[in-house]
């Protein structure tokens, strides 16, 4: 991630964990679009598009992948929606000239099991670059009825928390941030590592230790958001502002090395 974004990262959050406690009232929708605006991305990526709500917030280029989106916002040209689900479309053979860029921002929220959020995890990262951003929906479910894993039809999260826990373990690296805001929380991933296989290659394993009979009740620390940020604190703190002038850095960078190599 860098020792310099690391470090900004610390700062702001501590400062924002000397603020006043309590429950964030900010809706997810108008965090990921305070998101958009503020990080600028270049290439979007969205997992589980449904009626396109989250998706009409961007105006860069834009995937959007659903095997079963019916639109009703209006998108922007820039948005590219693909029918099929996430595993399908990272099959493609044609990613390189999709992924000609590497993804900024991508918002996790398809099929609502913890096996496909880490399928989903692993194949995005390969596209990112340290300066990208993810966000994970619905890792703060409210009971143990919304986090089964079989769909609840009034409120269904599944066992996407599980994502929480599983990258602690195996992806120290990774800087998480626990966000608490309505309706069911979000998870926001820092620094990805493009080469780094550790999920896929342990994938099996991964998937054994946390999904079975008997792991599926949701710890008390998920439910009362043990630990989690204010949405407004986290946006506040300059932190997706951050990682944008990096981005922005690195790109001019490397652009400017590649000019001098031509010369």
């Amino acid at each position: 991630m860098g020792v310099v974004l690391e470090f900004e990262v610390v700062v702001s959050l501590q400062c924002c964990s000397n603020r006043k406690l309590g429950r964030c009232n900010m809706f997810y929708i108008e965090f990921l679009e305070e998101v958009h605006k503020r990080l600028a991305p270049e290439l979007y990526v969205e997992i589980g598009v449904r009626n396109g709500k989250s998706m009409g917030r961007s105006r860069c280029l834009s995937y959007g992948i659903d095997p079963d989106y019916e639109i009703t916002y209006e998108m922007s040209p820039h948005v590219q929606l693909f029918k099929c689900t996430s595993d399908m479309f990272f099959d493609r053979e044609n990613l390189t000239e999709l992924f000609c860029k590497r993804i900024d921002l991508a918002f996790i929220d398809g099929m609502h099991l913890f096996e496909y959020v880490v399928r989903d995890f692993i194949n995005i990262e390969k596209w990112s670059s340290h300066g990208s951003v993810v966000i994970v929906d619905d890792v703060y479910p409210r009971n143990d009825a919304e986090a089964s894993r079989s769909v609840n039809p009034i409120s269904w999260t599944g066992d996407v928390w599980k994502i929480i826990p599983c990258l602690k373990e195996y992806r120290p690296d990774l800087t998480l941030l626990n966000v608490d805001i309505e309706p069911t929380g979000l998870l926001v991933v820092l620094g990805l590592d493009a080469d780094n296989r550790i999920l896929a290659q342990e994938y099996e394993l991964i998937v054994e230790r946390y999904v079975g009979e008997g792991k599926d009740r949701v710890p008390v620390e998920i439910v009362n958001r043990v630990g989690a940020y204010k949405a407004e604190d986290i946006l506040e703190s300059g932190i997706f502002e951050a990682v944008a002038a990096m981005r922005v850095a690195k790109r001019r960078l490397e652009t400017g090395l590649a000019s001098l190599k031509t010369t």
